[in-house]
């Protein structure tokens, strides 16, 4: 990925994380203990501080929506 088009995945990242955990009303510390990642990497993330992997994200995605229940309607 090139710089720009990282940035713009950290940006659509940041979205969708805030976008399922609004969904799920959680707390960013409820939402990183429930897709069992660290607390500092849900904010880094939201935030925009951390270059996000698309495997990261996926990882998240599939257990915060295991059944493919979110409501932005990606097959995971």
């Amino acid at each position: 990925m090139t710089p720009f088009e990282q940035d713009n995945y950290n940006f659509t990242a940041a979205k969708l994380v805030k976008g399922m955990r609004d969904e799920l009303n959680m707390s960013q510390k409820e939402f990183a203990k429930y897709v069992d990642q660290p607390e500092e990497t849900i904010s880094n993330i939201e935030n925009t501080l951390i270059d996000v992997s698309p495997d990261l994200l996926f990882t998240i995605m599939r257990k915060a929506f295991p059944n493919n229940s979110c409501r932005y309607g990606l097959v995971l």
